[in-house]
């Protein structure tokens, strides 16, 4: 179901992700087009609490969803809110945004097979295999009716002048398919190179890798301010790699056997 009047009373906008790191950095190419396409809204979007520190410098409110109590922070959220998206949904997700009664509501399930719970709109192509920035605009696409170019993910809150020597490799990867299988092998045929190695791996590949700096615990943007300072990355599909891209460093991603059409969104070589 369209409402006819949508487009003109979406005066509070709610975007939704509730997943990694990555996920939540890729949110920021969506972001761009809501806010191109509904320049005199406000823009609230929801995130896990544990990244929000990421976006402090944004041009848009970014709030904290708690793990505990999850369901009744959003469920009270909601109900300010003109037009909820929610990205990258899980079917209890989609329960949450139904039982909030947003009036215009699009759901985007992850699952190219799921039913778009709590959706008032279709989502167009739903059981393509796309991009992810690609599947993440459909939600708008339904919602507007219109094409949509896809923007490229961006962090606005990072400058750096003043850019270092060398090339970063960084290291990350929250499951094993998405680990490059000869990391090690050749990390040490730059042992002598002017690369800067970076991990923020919980477990280092190895202990004679020459990791550089290890970098597990900085907090976020720590963690940005220190790759902005480089121009270019190598680095496996893994939410610091799309921090990387996010903060414009030119771009080599090694990909294990994920899908390269689904989760490289960049025209960077692979």
């Amino acid at each position: 179901m369209v409402h006819n009047d949508s487009r003109s009373q979406s005066k509070m906008i709610g975007i939704v992700k509730l997943r990694s790191l990555g996920d939540s950095i890729l949110t920021t190419s969506f972001i761009q087009s809501v806010r191109e396409e509904f320049p005199h809204s406000s823009i609230r979007v929801f995130l896990p609490e544990n990244y929000t520190s990421l976006f402090a410098g944004e041009p848009y409110e970014v709030r904290g969803v708690p793990k505990n109590f999850k369901d009744l922070f959003l469920y009270h959220e909601f109900k300010a809110l003109d037009v909820l998206f929610v990205l990258h949904a899980s079917h209890h997700l989609g329960l949450v945004a139904k039982a909030s009664r947003v009036k215009n509501r699009v759901v985007h399930h992850h699952g190219l097979h799921e039913k778009d719970t709590g959706s008032h709109f279709t989502i167009p192509d739903r059981h393509q295999v796309k991009s992810i920035l690609e599947r993440d605009l459909d939600a708008l696409r339904a919602f507007t009716g219109k094409t949509h170019e896809v923007r490229l993910p961006q962090l606005f809150g990072y400058p750096s002048t003043t850019k270092k020597d060398g090339i970063l490799f960084l290291v990350g990867g929250s499951r094993p398919t998405k680990i490059y299988p000869y990391y090690e092998e050749l990390i040490l045929k730059f042992r002598n190179a002017n690369m800067k190695t970076i991990s923020v791996s919980e477990k280092k590949l190895e202990k004679t890798l020459p990791v550089h700096e290890e970098i597990y615990g900085l907090d976020l943007p720590e963690l940005a301010k220190k790759i902005s300072e480089y121009n270019y990355v190598i680095g496996n599909d893994s939410g610091i790699f799309h921090l990387a891209k996010a903060l414009k460093l030119k771009s080599l991603c090694l990909l294990g056997p994920e899908n390269p059409n689904e989760w490289h969104p960049y025209s960077d070589p692979i």
